[in-house]
């Protein structure tokens, strides 16, 4: 459905790919790391705000954000939401979430999850 947001993916290529795919194929060493975030992808978190890498195209991935209290037990933090979705240029965009529990005075720590489709 072309009127629902969710159809939409950001482009590699500059005026789209209508009618096309700029789909990555899943890497042969099958490092998934870099393969959905690029080289030197960094997690990182300041004030409210959870973000990340991603390599556009890279669609054969499913990425979650996880947390815990204690390092040993996670949960799929589903009360988080992507904010933005930013093009930074090289193939690549940076991912900006957040939601209520980044705002806590609960301490969590929390993980980028990465697996195929």
């Amino acid at each position: 459905d072309l009127n629902d947001p969710e159809s939409w993916w950001i482009s590699a290529a500059l005026g789209g790919t209508p009618g096309g795919n700029d789909s990555i194929g899943l890497p042969a060493s099958g490092d998934l790391l870099s393969y959905a975030l690029g080289e030197g992808g960094e997690f990182s978190m300041s004030g409210e705000i959870l973000s990340f890498p991603r390599v556009i195209g890279a669609d054969q991935v499913e990425l979650r954000i996880e947390r815990s209290t204690d390092l040993a037990s996670w949960q799929r933090a589903t009360d988080l939401e992507v904010l933005s979705e930013t093009p930074i240029g090289g193939g690549r965009m940076i991912v900006t979430i957040g939601g209520p529990t980044l705002t806590s005075d609960l301490k969590y720590f929390y993980r980028l999850f990465i697996s195929t489709r």
